[in-house]
């Protein structure tokens, strides 16, 4: 009887989730510091809190997140700013709605057995490097990331192969150990496990000042919740909805040790639940906490926009601030106008 009653309640359950009003959201991932915030979502209960059911549509990227938002198969994408404002410069119409990271975790890492053969980024020259998958209407930040770090030196994209690789831990390490790569534009936790497992090495590292120094607004913003400005325009409410679905999944971060949310997570690969841990351990203030977009990361996401496109920002009418709509995040940052991000942003 106990155990029909239990079954019973299940029923019930699922019953009622899946009568819940849907909304679906695309992610690069899974399991990425991208992915991690809207993955918990699912798992604390967010949206069961705001009577709706959140549904995870992965992608291989930023850009190919935001091709599910363009052709309508989410109503939400997570992508990096300068991806987006790529896809805006595209003619396509994107508002980004909420902050997610406050770090650029990055790294471009190298087949461990060419440890010898390449010591420094002058040495890609002529080898296969993987980044982000890019679209038509898209560039990925990864793309846009290595372009700048390969200008630096003196390397234009014609000097090199670069093929397009997915946000996962599978493919990525599929791509470096068979070789189809020297070297990638990896994303956290992905790269700090290919260099702990020894698949890798680290060539330049986004969590090192002296990388930092030499990109131009390398302080972008990487991660954040975009939606079509059609559906900001006539469904407001599924809208504010989903800005309080995030934030609750935030603030539950904010207020939780890399143990816990990995826990609460539920990986059940070991070592995927590892290297995750580890990373959070090794960015402990990677994380926005309300969602709140910062005016430093907004100027720093224009220059570097601007840079990796060979454009001058005073010469381009294109701001990230023109694509920002913070209005149901509540801060008090947030409640001024997007005048006084660009003032502010002038002093910087």
């Amino acid at each position: 009887m106990k155990t029909l009653s239990v079954f019973f309640t299940f029923f019930l359950s699922f019953a009622s989730a899946e009568n819940l009003e849907k909304i679906i959201v695309s992610v690069p991932g899974p399991h990425s510091f991208a992915s991690l915030p809207i993955d918990l979502i699912l798992k604390i209960g967010a949206d069961r809190e705001q009577g709706v059911q959140v549904r995870i549509l992965y992608a291989g990227s930023g850009p190919l997140a935001l091709e599910n938002l363009v052709h309508a198969n989410a109503e939400f994408a997570v992508t990096g700013a300068p991806a987006a404002m790529s896809l805006h410069n595209h003619g396509e119409d994107v508002v980004l709605i909420a902050a997610m990271t406050k770090i650029v975790p990055f790294a471009l890492v190298v087949r461990g057995d060419l440890r010898n053969q390449i010591q420094t980024v002058a040495d890609l020259k002529g080898r296969s490097i993987g980044a982000n998958s890019s679209t038509s209407n898209s560039k990925s930040v990864a793309l846009q990331l290595l372009e700048l770090i390969l200008a630096a030196e003196g390397i234009t994209p014609n000097m090199v192969h670069i093929l397009p690789t997915n946000q996962s831990w599978k493919t990525q390490l599929s791509s470096i150990s068979s070789a189809e790569v020297d070297a990638i534009m990896s994303v956290e936790p992905f790269a700090d496990r290919l260099v702990t497992e020894g698949r890798a090495f680290s060539l330049v590292d986004l969590k090192d000042p002296k990388t930092t120094q030499k990109i131009l607004g390398a302080g972008f913003l990487y991660a954040s919740l975009v939606t079509r400005k059609e559906l900001f325009t006539k469904s407001p409410e599924r809208v504010a909805k989903m800005v309080k679905i995030l934030k609750s999944s935030l603030a539950w971060i904010s207020t939780h040790t890399p143990e816990q949310i990995v826990s609460m997570l539920g990986i059940s690969n070991p070592e995927e639940a590892s290297s995750l841990l580890a990373s959070l351990k090794n960015h402990p203030d990677a994380f926005v906490q309300d969602g709140s977009f910062s005016a430093v990361q907004i100027q720093e996401t224009n220059i570097f926009f601007h840079a990796s496109h060979g454009v001058k920002l005073s010469e381009s009418p294109l701001r990230l601030e023109n694509m920002i709509d913070d209005r149901w995040l509540n801060s008090s940052l947030n409640q001024k106008p997007i005048d006084t991000y660009l003032s502010i942003a002038k002093l910087l």
